[in-house]
């Protein structure tokens, strides 16, 4: 019974001697050890651990959408701070001067930051958003908190340095005159969210921002309330013709306030009062001049940017025209027999004369390689593309688009068709990948379908060849037999790289053209 009650002063006795011994062995082994860094040790110890389970900030980077697009512009979110995502779910809709692209989360999490609003520029490999990822490595991608920057020794100088007290002033300066605010026709757009549910294409909007028009404010007359391109052109319109008080200057005001009373005879001989300014938004600079009238002046960005670069870098290529006309009277009859097929077989394909154009194009470039080629970006070689990546120039509300059909070479008809009829409904509709829009290899530009026979077409670079499709007429022709008869004739332009290519070798590649579309019998044969 002793023993049993002297057990835990002997247990308690027992720990402390072997505390102390351990201390000893350490600080002999390792002098520099002592309570402090044991306690230190155990902190740097727990952190660790609540590091480890704690969830890692994910700074979220917008991704390289395509080659050579540097920065987009923010034209929808799909998610709010707050919300809890998923892995590949859709984050933002971004454009550039290229094409539109959903941005899509590489993490599950919850997002903590919106970097960008509607309409803003987010340059690539930015911060889009950041979020909170159980899931993110922590070694990799945990975000670290930010330090304050320490001030430079000039920095700290100036800081520590008092600034210099203002001159006395003689007399006070006088108040400024109160502004006097006008009604706008146009209302500011207060913030760029506020119209991210109205209906509108990418280029209404685009136009919209330019002027600084509330969507929220138009009444859409399209479908389903969508708000057009002509009611911005009417807002704009309004805006141009309603009355805008100006404000008076500071010698206005003192001449203002002087007592003045006109004589009859002065009054009489009074000058016109001066008509007031047209209001326009503060986005735009305007000049009113005598001769031009009101000039407004609009930034060049988005797809007229990206055409304005491509122009100019066509404009120091030397090239040269060819045109001619060709015989499609066998080819309108053979559409018709395919149209009636089609449409007896109830096949949805819209069947033009474009995919013929297409694919005897392609059929010709296996003869002449090198019109499917391009210059290297040093100029010193040639490079030879197998796949004939045909581009189509398409009009729509946001600009002139080419998207362009891939392998040409190794599709049918059929869908030669489909894949073009996808391309000009997404091309209006504003929902060209990157993948559409880049890596052709040929343009073809169907001026035909608006106006015209002949043009001259600019070679679009890197591409060394482009063609323009005239429209298709029934005109009198003779035959062999010197009878006259209908025939349907064909215009093409032709434009090449004269710095690579031969006129004998463009022409060359015209009469094959030209016998694919003029016997489509002969073309069948090498399908």
């Amino acid at each position: 019974s002793t023993w049993g009650r002297r057990l835990p002063e002997t247990e308690a006795m027992l720990r402390t001697s072997l505390e102390g011994f351990g201390r000893k062995v350490m600080r002999q082994a390792y002098p520099p050890f002592n309570s402090h860094f044991g306690m230190n040790f155990s902190r740097s110890m727990s952190f660790a651990a609540s590091s480890r389970l704690s969830a890692p900030i994910v700074k979220f980077p917008l991704a390289d959408i395509g080659e050579g697009i540097v920065e987009v512009e923010v034209k929808q979110w799909f998610v709010k701070e707050g919300d809890v995502v998923k892995e590949f779910q859709r984050l933002c809709e971004v454009e550039s001067d290229k094409a539109t692209a959903e941005i899509t989360s590489r993490y599950a999490g919850k997002i903590i930051q919106l970097h960008h609003n509607v309409g803003d520029k987010a340059q690539v490999h930015a911060t889009l958003v950041t979020i909170d990822a159980p899931d993110a490595h922590p070694e990799v991608e945990t975000q670290q908190k930010a330090e304050p920057p320490k001030p430079q020794p000039q920095q700290q100088q100036q800081a520590q340095t008092p600034p210099p007290p203002p001159p006395p002033q003689s007399t006070p300066p006088p108040p400024p005159p109160a502004p006097t605010s006008a009604p706008s026709p146009v209302k500011a757009r207060a913030h760029a969210v506020s119209s991210e549910n109205v209906l509108a294409t990418p280029a209404v909007r685009h136009l919209a921002k330019q002027y600084n028009i509330d969507l929220t404010s138009l009444t859409g007359t399209g479908r389903d309330g969508r708000v057009m391109k002509s009611d911005i052109l009417l807002a704009i319109e309004n805006a141009r013709t309603a009355p805008q008080v100006s404000q008076p200057t500071e010698t206005q005001q003192q001449q203002q306030q002087q007592t003045f009373i006109p004589s009859p005879a002065t009054a009489a001989a009074a000058p016109t009062p001066v008509v007031p300014s047209v209001a326009v938004p503060a986005q735009q600079q305007a000049n009113v001049s005598s001769v031009y009238g009101i000039q407004t002046t609009q930034p060049i960005q988005g797809i007229a940017k990206a055409m304005f670069k491509s122009m100019t870098a066509a404009n120091s290529i030397p090239q040269f025209l060819l045109c001619d006309e060709i015989d499609v009277t066998s080819l309108v009859t053979l559409r018709q027999r395919l149209k009636f097929l089609i449409e007896n077989k109830n096949i949805p394909i819209a069947l033009s004369y474009m995919p013929f154009v297409m694919k005897a194009v392609s059929m010709a470039l296996k003869e002449y390689p090198i019109l499917n080629s391009s210059v290297s970006p040093d100029q010193q070689s040639i490079i030879f593309h197998s796949q004939h990546n045909i581009a189509i120039a398409i009009d729509t509300p946001h600009g002139l688009l080419v998207p362009n059909i891939k392998s040409v070479n190794t599709l049918s008809l059929r869908e030669i068709a489909l894949e073009l009829a996808r391309l000009q409904v997404d091309a209006k509709a504003g929902k060209l990948s990157v993948a559409d829009t880049t890596g052709g290899t040929f343009s073809l530009s169907n001026i035909g379908a608006l106006a015209g026979t002949y043009a001259c077409p600019v070679v679009f670079p890197p591409q060394v060849a482009i063609g323009a499709i005239g429209k298709i007429s029934k005109v009198p022709r003779f035959d062999a037999q010197e009878n006259v008869v209908a025939k349907h004739i064909l215009n093409v332009s032709w434009s090449a790289d004269h710095r690579i290519i031969e006129g004998a070798v463009m022409a060359r590649f015209h009469n094959a053209v030209k016998n694919y579309l003029e016997d489509p019998d002969f073309m069948f044969l090498d399908l």
